[in-house]
């Protein structure tokens, strides 16, 4: 019992124990994390078809490089997301105030939700995430690159 009510007062208490105050932390962390991603602009695919128009932004690919390499929005590249750093080359080339619509696979993927927090935490200003992804562009028949 007197386990109990010591870790109802430490989980209550704002000066509890470490352990809890480690759990909190976490969690303010995660909240940032999550009001962060929460902001990234979630474009839709007639959005998408008018920046490709327009020749607004530069679309990035997230996907693996195989899937890329077997097809992708024409004049997109490629960062995957699994392979993800700061120093890459291309990276490093990207303008910080230039636009970029991010893309993966489909509506069900969260890889370019989470490669745009990733450049949104780097500095880059402008991030937008086409929600329908590569398999909405292809269904629409709009401008690709296929082997």
């Amino acid at each position: 019992m007197t386990a109990i009510i010591a870790f109802s007062y430490n989980y209550f208490s704002a000066n509890g124990i470490t352990i809890f105050a480690i759990q909190n932390e976490v969690r303010e962390l995660k909240e940032q994390r999550n009001s962060k991603f929460n902001k990234i602009n979630i474009v839709s695919l007639e959005t998408a078809k008018r920046i490709y128009d327009d020749n607004i932004a530069l679309f990035i690919d997230v996907r693996d490089p195989w899937e890329y390499s077997d097809g992708h929005i024409l004049n997109s590249i490629n960062i995957p997301e699994f392979s993800f750093s700061p120093y890459l080359p291309v990276v490093k080339s990207l303008d910080k105030n230039g636009y970029y619509l991010i893309y993966c696979s489909s509506q069900d993927c969260d890889l370019s939700r989470n490669m745009a927090t990733r450049l949104q935490d780097l500095g880059f200003k402008n991030i937008s995430v086409f929600s329908g992804g590569w398999e909405s562009w292809v269904k629409a028949n709009l401008p690709i690159f296929r082997k």
